[in-house]
């Protein structure tokens, strides 16, 4: 379980698809250059191991999925067949769509 000094249980976790975003919005690129994705990213089987490891290890209840566009990412199918039976309260995601 993860606890802050307050005394405050961490149950959500966010994870990125990619580690670069795939849109260049003038919010966070404000010189127009696209990000280039990582070339060592984690694959969807990775991820899912990672939110399964810390499910039992720190309790965590709710996933919310990012990433860019998490939408067009190759790697959104399989890592939500992958997380979807690991018994998770609410699995959500953020869109720029």
């Amino acid at each position: 379980m993860i606890v802050d000094r307050q005394g405050r249980r961490f149950r959500n976790l966010r994870v990125s698809l990619t580690a670069a975003c795939n849109y260049a919005c003038t919010y966070c690129v404000p010189d127009g250059k696209r990000l280039v994705a990582a070339q060592d990213e984690l694959s969807a089987e990775a991820m899912v191991r990672g939110v399964a490891y810390l499910i039992e290890a720190a309790g965590i209840e709710r996933l919310r999925i990012t990433g860019g566009e998490p939408l067009v990412s190759p790697k959104l199918e399989a890592f939500l067949r992958g997380v979807s039976p690991l018994g998770l309260a609410d699995i959500s995601l953020t869109s720029n769509g």
